[in-house]
């Protein structure tokens, strides 16, 4: 649940309460608390901008009624804007682990797992591993697309190359990308309504995935960046 994620982030269960008899968890710290209901029965046209920041088709949502607000002193309130870091980390983060559970339960040797910043945290995954075998990489794409069927693009690199640094990837891209072999390309599959490009009435789209890993044998000292 969200209340345990956030304990876990803290390094600490996070302390609750409840109100008047709900069975609704709430943090003690909250600076504000709506107590609300979800009317399924009355919808209203919205508009919002989605997680890379681009007008999301108009939708009639439920409305959310108010009946009580309750406060701390001098209450702060903080909104997490669409499209923004906070956005991004909480809709992607919970992906990012269910792909490194995908991975590990594969014998895949994972060292790092990024929804990249650029893709929302969302539609492009870079993984880092120590390869054990040079058909692995293929089988880390497939392994992502299914743990996360909204993703459209993957790319593997090795375990010296960090993943969440795109000047590192550009340098893996740069240095040790050759054949053709090494990208695959899907089309008509399954992707995100978030993807504007993709078919949004079949939501169909076109995937790729990029292995950026040496060779197993090679001789490394070759592609290893010097330490100054």
């Amino acid at each position: 649940s969200e209340i345990e994620y956030a304990g876990a982030l803290n390094n600490k269960p996070l302390e609750v309460s409840y109100f008047d008899g709900s069975d609704i968890p709430v943090p003690l710290e909250s600076e504000y608390v709506f107590e609300s209901r979800i009317r399924i029965d009355v919808t209203a046209r919205e508009w919002m901008t989605d997680i890379l920041c681009l007008p999301d088709k108009p939708r009639d949502q439920p409305i959310m009624e108010v009946d009580r607000v309750y406060f701390s002193v001098n209450p702060i309130y903080h909104a997490i804007l669409p499209g923004g870091l906070e956005h991004k980390f909480l809709m992607g983060y919970p992906a990012e682990v269910k792909i490194r559970e995908k991975l590990v339960e594969n014998d895949i040797e994972v060292k790092d797992v990024w929804l990249s910043s650029g893709s929302g945290g969302w539609l492009h995954c870079f993984v880092s591993i120590l390869k054990k075998s040079d058909d692995e990489p293929r089988r880390v794409i497939s392994l992502v697309m299914e743990a996360h069927r909204s993703v459209k693009g993957v790319i593997v690199v090795d375990d010296d190359i960090d993943p969440r640094s795109y000047e590192d990837v550009d340098f893996a891209l740069a240095t040790r990308f050759q054949e053709k072999e090494k990208f695959y390309f899907f089309e008509k599959v399954r992707g995100s309504s978030l993807d504007p490009s993709s078919d949004q009435e079949k939501l169909l789209t076109s995937k790729w995935g990029l292995d950026l890993t040496l060779p197993i044998g090679i001789d490394r000292k070759r592609f290893l960046r010097s330490k100054m």
